[in-house]
């Protein structure tokens, strides 16, 4: 056999191991012949032989895999290399093609994805478990091996089924054609694809396979294309999850139940189903949202479907407020009365004025801001559900439309008020004829200057960095926020614990962070020894990177464009030359460009903030967040979030009196707290001085 009609595959995969040469391999050729060797090496296992011959429709799904896979364009230079770990072979002939692999053994798509060409390796690794769960599945059947056994009875349960014909199953290898010939069995045919598989029936009823069947078993795919079928091999029983918008509805796992195994814990509580664990939501979805959609990998920012780059350039922050909130871009009236209502509620009570000045005057003003916040739901008890009904804001619009008002309008104030209290100022009211950011600056700047109006050029990179902070999907402060929210707290509380989300040093304070990396590296020439210590570890890259961003933040690119307008009227901020050449080096280094770290939001966005004057700790106060509350209150699924654990603690213990535990606790040493005891106080004389001396 030559030319188009030639077929081979062969694979392995092995490592010397404790007890000896640990492998597995197996290889199929043209007639239908399939080897299989499993030598486990384990204390009682012995090495595992088997040849079979499979059908000619199972050769074709087999070629119809690896076709489709593409495996044969790739080229594995630049995969690992065999090392003691062990290695692994492939080897496939398809027609005049014939290509080789070799690499070292792959644990997980976390090793394929840090290789250094990931897209073919990954083509690699699929193509591998697809194969190598087809092969168990044919050993499976062929020798009777138990845990298969479900999956003739599921089959042949079927039967009923329209798209499953009674026929005679003819013989698929040379040895078995004659035996074939009398054998019953199916065709199983999946007409939303067209593909077909072919099934023994069995010698006796339905009890064993047949010890030589003459076809292959395939399960059929479901009707329904948009699901997910699993296996649970604890139970051998099949599950059909619903796919809705590339989701699965995790409370579908609690329909997943087993009884303990002997040794299992009570704790995991195996008869209420399976729990889904996901430490950080590294991959759960707890909302729908029509707000935010993020393309990580293809660097894709929309609002309610705008591009953030459109909204950066022609909207303002307060249409996009609207936006975000209500949905739609707003009309002129809309946008004329939404305006007037923000700008109308800008003053804030007195005893929040009193309250900001009595916090100690180098008090963080994330701190003051957080309090103001909090505090303001204690002047609105109209807007508290506590005292005027729990469902308060999803029955009455206009009350909740009017907490939106008043959040938008004063939360500029309570910042701008943080600010003027760190440095020692008088607070300035707001000016209503301003624009929304003009409002802010003059609040921030203004000192006894009459008929002060700030730079519009400031005003309108303040804007745009407004609109780029205005919302990012469910990052830690919005989900903080939700949660909180979803108890039917009001407002203020809401996003008074969203505001101290973002107050932690990963969130709201990367750009800080950025600013220090800066001023630490000092000029452009020290780029290269600094990027040499991030690769050895020894320092760490701040402003490069992004939990979804596995490309350019879109947001960076904005702001790298307005910093250049803003040093034109503050003046060109002397770490400029070093961000650019950090830059450039990074986006310029295989080590950087492997691991997808490009410049983020927070790259650029302080030197602005730098340049036009803040200090650097005020900058995580420019946020927002009251889109997702309206959504989440307006959404008929909201239930109040609670979030279940893996329990991994102690079992049930029993209590022992204090006076019987061992004199050398289990526990913390809690004596070890430091305490700020003088000098005086400690060559003074005093009762118990040598118990607190030690403290």
């Amino acid at each position: 056999m030559g030319g188009e009609d030639e077929f081979y595959v062969r694979y392995y995969t092995g490592h010397m191991g404790r007890y000896g040469h640990e492998f597995l391999e197996f290889e199929f050729r043209a007639d239908g012949r399939c080897r299989y060797a499993n030598n486990s090496n384990y204390r009682n296992d012995s090495l595992i032989r088997k040849e079979m011959y499979v059908s000619p429709l199972m050769m074709k799904e087999l070629k119809r895999i690896i076709q489709e896979s593409e495996v044969m364009k790739e080229d594995d230079s630049r995969w690992p290399k065999k090392n003691v770990v062990g290695r692994q072979e492939l080897e496939i002939r398809l027609g005049n093609e014939h290509i080789s692999f070799e690499t070292a053994k792959i644990g997980s798509l976390v090793d394929v994805q840090e290789s250094e060409d990931p897209e073919g390796l990954r083509v690699f690794y699929y193509l591998v478990q697809d194969l190598k769960c087809l092969v168990f599945s044919l050993i499976g059947l062929h020798f009777k091996v138990k845990s298969f056994k479900f999956i003739l009875h599921f089959a042949l349960s079927l039967f009923s089924n329209p798209s499953i014909q009674n026929i005679m199953a003819k013989g698929d290898g040379p040895e078995s054609s004659k035996k074939a010939e009398k054998s019953s069995g199916l065709i199983l045919t999946d007409k939303s694809s067209g593909t077909t598989w072919s099934l023994p029936a069995p010698e006796k009823g339905l009890g064993d396979v047949p010890a030589q069947p003459t076809a292959v078993v395939v399960l059929p795919r479901s009707s329904n294309t948009q699901s997910l079928t699993i296996l649970d091999n604890r139970t051998n029983k099949l599950y059909e999850i619903p796919i809705d918008n590339n989701t699965i509805p995790a409370t579908k796992f609690k329909d997943i139940t087993a009884d303990p195994v002997p040794g299992s814990r009570e704790e995991d509580e195996s008869r209420k189903g399976l729990r889904v664990y996901d430490p950080a939501f590294q991959n759960t979805a707890v909302a729908h949202s029509k707000i935010t959609y993020i393309n990580g990998d293809t660097g894709v920012l929309r609002y309610r479907g705008y591009p953030i780059e459109q909204l950066a350039e022609k909207s303002t922050y307060l249409e996009v407020a609207y936006l975000l909130i209500y949905g739609e871009l707003p009309s002129k009236e809309q946008f004329s009365n939404f305006s007037h209502e923000v700008m109308h509620h800008t003053f804030v009570h007195f005893n929040v004025t009193q309250l900001m000045r009595n916090f100690n005057y180098d008090a963080h003003p994330m701190g003051l801001f957080i309090s103001g916040i909090a505090a303001m739901s204690t002047f609105h008890p109209d807007a508290n559900p506590a005292l005027a009904g729990s469902d308060l804001f999803i029955r009455d619009e206009k009350v909740r439309n009017k907490q939106i008002f008043r959040l938008l309008g004063k939360t500029p104030t309570l910042a701008a008020m943080a600010y003027r209290h760190r440095i020692g100022r008088s607070y300035n009211p707001p000016q209503n004829n301003l624009s929304y950011t003009e409002n802010f600056l003059y609040m921030l700047d203004r000192l006894s200057e009459e008929n002060y109006k700030p730079n519009p050029k400031l005003s309108k990179a303040l804007d745009i960095l407004f609109i780029l902070h205005a919302d990012h999907e469910l990052n830690c402060s919005t989900a903080a926020m939700r949660h909180i929210g979803s108890s039917l707290v009001d407002p203020y509380s809401a996003i008074s614990g969203a505001s101290a989300a973002l107050y932690g040093p990963l969130h709201g304070g990367a750009n800080e962070a950025v600013l220090r990396m800066l001023e630490e590296i000092g000029s452009a020439d020290k780029v290269p020894g600094f990027l040499e210590e991030v690769k050895q570890r020894k320092r760490k890259l701040f402003g490069f990177g992004h939990r979804v961003y596995k490309n350019y933040d879109p947001r960076a690119k904005i702001i790298r464009n307005i910093a250049y307008e803003v040093f034109d009227v503050c003046g060109r901020e002397s770490l400029i030359d070093v961000a650019v050449e950090l830059e450039k080096a990074a986006l310029e280094d295989e080590y950087f460009v492997k691991r997808k770290l490009y410049p983020n939001v927070d790259f650029y966005s302080g030197l602005i903030y730098k340049a036009m004057g803040f200090p650097t700790d005020m900058f995580p106060v420019l946020f927002g967040w009251l889109a997702h509350w309206k959504e989440s209150l307006e959404d008929k699924e909201s239930k109040i979030w609670r979030p279940r654990q893996v329990y991994v603690g102690e079992s049930v213990r029993s209590y022992i009196p204090l006076e019987l535990r061992e004199e050398e606790g289990k526990g913390e040493d809690v004596s070890k707290v430091s305490h700020p005891f003088s000098k005086r106080s400690s060559v003074a004389e005093f009762e118990n001085k040598k118990s607190i001396s030690k403290l």
